[in-house]
């Protein structure tokens, strides 16, 4: 009895045990809020994501946050530590709102109320999991991987797709669309690129952008008769992404380069 006494007070054991119950916490209410913003379609999920910095917000802010508040906490007496450590998160939850949306109170107030939620939640699921070691780790580690997947892997969905490709056109018709389909172009360095896209949507949504070689957006010039065009400033692969939402039709993507 003694021996595991000694065990659970291990310094390592405890730094792991609160370390990893913070990193839990991030990721269950980062996970839980992307689904209900998304209302649970993978896809919408995975834009969301990357919409406003949420990685920064759960894994930087909330995770350093939350040890500012502990470390204060400690210096107060009980039950006021407590307290003192309730109020501070809800404060903290509407804090990077008024950063975001600085001039407009209703967006802090609306937006704030959700930070809000998830800054008690984060306090809950953290205070809970902190002596529970490795339960905290092996939470932590699982919604890492999840969270790891949604971000990063293909959700896009189709039927019915039909695709015919030329070294300056590609048109698809498709029953089902729901998802992202890149069209890549080679550039080599100072070729423009001047392309047009035509959507034939029977239903759904749709919409379109330009990405570079790690899938950063390119800003395009549009020119009078409706074409867009960019220059490269290195040899590169550009990708016309194609954006569908539950959508069914057909897309053409017709292109030249000059030098």
């Amino acid at each position: 009895m003694h021996h595991s006494a000694h065990q659970a007070d291990h310094p390592l054991r405890r730094a792991l045990g609160y370390l990893s119950a913070k990193l839990a916490a991030a990721g269950i209410v980062f996970l839980s809020l992307m689904l209900l913003l998304s209302r649970f379609d993978i896809v919408q999920l995975q834009e969301t994501m990357f919409f406003m910095p949420f990685w920064t917000i759960f894994y930087g802010y909330a995770v350093v946050f939350s040890m500012v508040v502990d470390a204060l906490a400690l210096k107060l007496r009980r039950p006021y530590s407590g307290l003192v450590s309730v109020l501070l998160y809800v404060a903290g939850g509407y804090a990077p709102f008024f950063l975001f949306f600085s001039h407009e109170p209703m967006l802090i107030v609306v937006a704030g109320l959700y930070g809000l939620v998830c800054a008690l939640c984060f306090y809950g699921i953290d205070a809970s999991l902190r002596r529970r070691w490795p339960l905290g780790g092996i939470l932590a580690l699982v919604m890492l991987a999840a969270l790891g997947w949604l971000a990063l892997a293909d959700h896009t969905r189709v039927e019915g797709w039909t695709e015919q490709r030329s070294e300056t056109a590609f048109t698809a018709q498709f029953d089902w669309l729901h998802g992202e389909f890149p069209v890549p172009i080679e550039l080599r360095r100072g070729e423009t690129v001047t392309y047009k896209i035509e959507f034939r949507i029977e239903s759904g949504s749709y919409g379109y952008s330009l990405a570079g070689p790690n899938g950063q957006l390119i800003g395009m010039e549009q020119l009078a008769d409706g074409r867009l065009q960019v220059t490269a400033d290195r040899d590169m692969e550009v990708q016309v992404i194609i954006s569908c939402k539950r959508a069914s039709g057909a897309v053409t993507v017709s292109w030249e380069v000059s030098n």
